[in-house]
């Protein structure tokens, strides 16, 4: 009788199951229908519609809940099995109409539109290999079960053995575009974040700020909206019996308890937050804080056998809460890393550890980049920390962006991602090489790994690569013995190995001597007549020899684009000459610009920027591109907002 009992459960969970993934697919169809992208529509479902699968969940178990803890005979030979097996199978069902279902959902979207762009041959292949796999379990099986089963196993193997042998089979080709014709690079509305949340969360978010806006935020306004809390008082009470009265497994009450705080916080905080002004709240936050967990601790020693395993959980968490306040004290500005306890500093630096990677700290590194980039030299200016590395490896694919499109000739670079490698050749500013090696035997090497197998081939390119790079001549000298400059030739030989017909270098020049910079910047100028050459520096010199076409970044946005000579123009009438006595430079330095100054007879000789005359004898002067630099980066900002404050005042 209890098996038959076990059975009518398991029948009635399909009923409920089927029915909850009905109303899921259901809405994320009609969203698609809507418009909207199959992810955001299946995430946006699941948000939408995940109250009343729950309710239909919790209200089924809560009903059955009194039977399964039943006592009495007839309960445990007849009710208890019933109750059991709907309770254990609707909990794993729900997870999985909200979890599986979905993914199982778009899994198959994916698979079909996947199938319907594959080639007239590879789905004839794939029809004729079924058709021989069912041939095959026809005359091989007799059980029709056997048959479905393995027919089955099939039908999914042999796509997914298709996929897997496409995808893997994906190279880098340097034949992707045309060789002869022009590389063109368009960059539109690129932005990157990096910690940003991942899509459930970001939709999650969305939604809790529609909610707000609607005011269906959860915040109790009147006695009417308290009374809506009414239904949670019955659940509290089944709750605290269980927890504190049924439950005996230690490891079972430590879950149940700290379930019990969760719903506790959730079903009074929004009671006494409603009759509270701030500072109380402040205060009742610090009670919770340092209290509840203390209250929790003392019930686990009371209650539980073994008394160790409570006094370990107290000092585990006593560590935790000691490192989140600490931390927290430093967010708030109450206290600095640098004068704290050698104890506190190491909990707090700990908890800060945890907490980034529970909730890491959003930080927007591009922002809406748009930019063109064709034939030639590219330069990219901008002081430490702009965004230049960060929009270089974007480009290179070594980075995914967050939002935002990257186009070669018209290939998407993230649907062509691996066949686009052959054209990108990426010197990054820091790389290592074995020191000891010649460039002609570390050369080969690599060419070896980058697939160059045939040895006239490897040699003539070797040869190639090192001739334009101006190191022939001492190519079998160790690498080790090189200047920082002829290191940098090495690198640039080793990305020009498999031909590149874009390369991207970042900031090759820093601590190179000025011979060196001026001789590495002429052999950029010269590999730039056959490819794009992207090259970011911070070296206005550079940038000014060498580069037909440069942008500006300030904190990851476009400040300029355009020629070297257009962005000295940006400058023109804002450069200015005067005499100031030498005390009154750093009143001048607050309110100005001061890009130079020299010592005279009769004083300082002050070159400055200002969109006017700072004083009745400023002579003004003809702008350079440094002129240009500054005002873009500093000059524009500090004077709109002087004249801002002016506007307020």
């Amino acid at each position: 009788p209890a098996d038959q009992y076990a059975l009518m459960g398991v029948l009635i969970l399909i009923g409920v199951v089927v029915n909850n993934g009905i109303i899921l697919l259901d809405y994320a169809r009609q969203l698609e229908s809507e418009g909207f992208r199959k992810s955001r529509a299946i995430i946006q479902s699941g948000i939408t519609r995940i109250r009343p699968v729950l309710i239909t969940a919790a209200t089924t178990v809560a009903a059955l809940v009194p039977i399964a803890l039943g006592e009495e005979q007839y309960m445990g030979a007849i009710s208890q099995p019933f109750a059991l097996t709907v309770i254990g199978g609707l909990t794993f069902s729900t997870l999985l109409t909200l979890i599986l279902i979905p993914a199982f959902y778009s899994g198959m979207q994916s698979a079909i539109r996947w199938m319907r762009g594959l080639s007239p041959w590879a789905k004839t292949f794939q029809l004729f290999v079924l058709a021989g796999l069912y041939s095959m379990l026809y005359i091989t099986l007799n059980s029709l079960i056997w048959q479905i089963l393995w027919g089955t196993l099939g039908t999914m193997a042999v796509p997914a053995l298709t996929y897997f042998l496409t995808e893997s089979l994906k190279k880098a080709s340097a034949d992707v575009i045309p060789r002869g014709e022009p590389i063109h690079i368009t960059i539109r509305h690129l932005s990157k974040v990096y910690g940003r949340p991942n899509q459930v969360k970001r939709e999650w978010m969305a939604v809790q700020r529609i909610q707000r806006t609607l005011g269906l935020d959860g915040e109790y306004h009147s006695g009417y909206d308290r009374l809506k809390l009414l239904w949670q008082v019955p659940l509290m009470a089944f709750w605290a019996y269980l927890t504190f009265y049924y439950t005996k497994n230690p490891l079972w009450n430590f879950v149940f308890v700290i379930l019990f705080n969760v719903l506790a916080v959730q079903f009074f905080k929004p009671l006494l937050f409603s009759f509270l002004n701030k500072k109380q709240i402040e205060l009742l936050k610090k009670a919770s804080y340092w209290v509840l967990p203390a209250v929790n601790m003392v019930y686990f020693f009371l209650s539980w056998e073994s008394i160790g395993t409570a006094v370990v959980l107290l000092l585990a968490l006593l560590v935790l809460l000691v490192g989140f306040d600490q931390n927290r004290r430093v967010e708030q500005k109450k206290k600095q890393w640098e004068k704290m306890n050698f104890v506190f500093r190491i909990l707090g630096k700990f908890a800060k550890w945890i907490k980034s990677r529970w909730y890491p700290e959003e930080f927007r590194a591009l922002k809406a980049v748009d930019l063109d980039i064709g034939q030639g030299m590219f330069g990219l200016l901008g002081p430490n920390g702009a965004g230049k590395s960060t929009l270089m490896r974007v480009i290179c694919g070594i980075l995914e962006q967050s939002y935002g499109k990257i186009w070669i000739n018209g290939l998407d670079t993230q649907e062509k991602r691996e066949e686009l490698q052959g054209l990108i050749g990426f010197l990054p500013q820091e790389f290592g090489m074995y020191e000891k090696m010649s460039p002609a035997s570390y050369l080969d090497y690599q060419a070896i790994l980058k697939g160059l197998t045939d040895s006239e081939v490897r040699k003539e390119r070797l040869r190639y690569v090192l001739e334009s790079v101006h190191l022939y001549d001492r190519r079998h000298e160790p690498i080790g013995s090189f200047s920082g400059g002829m290191k940098q030739r090495v690198g640039i030989a080793q990305t020009l190995l498999h031909l590149p017909r874009i390369l991207v270098v970042d900031e090759p020049t820093a601590g190179l001597d000025p011979k060196e910079r001026i001789r590495f910047r002429n052999l950029l100028v010269e590999l730039s007549s056959e490819r794009v050459v992207i090259f970011s520096t911070h070296i206005l010199e550079d940038v000014a020899s060498a580069c037909n076409r440069l942008a500006i970044l300030k904190r990851g946005e476009i400040q300029f684009r355009g020629t070297p000579q257009s962005m000295t123009k940006v400058a023109s009438g804002k450069v200015w000459e005067m005499t100031i006595a030498g005390d009154e430079l750093d009143a001048w330095n607050e309110n100005l610009i001061v890009t130079h100054h020299m010592q005279e007879d009769d004083g300082l000789r002050v070159r400055c920027l200002s969109p006017e005359a700072p004083t009745a004898t400023a002579v003004p002067l003809p702008p350079n591109l440094e002129d240009a630099y500054l005002w873009l980066l500093k000059g524009k900002s500090m004077f709109e907002e002087k004249k801002q404050e002016y506007a307020n005042a």
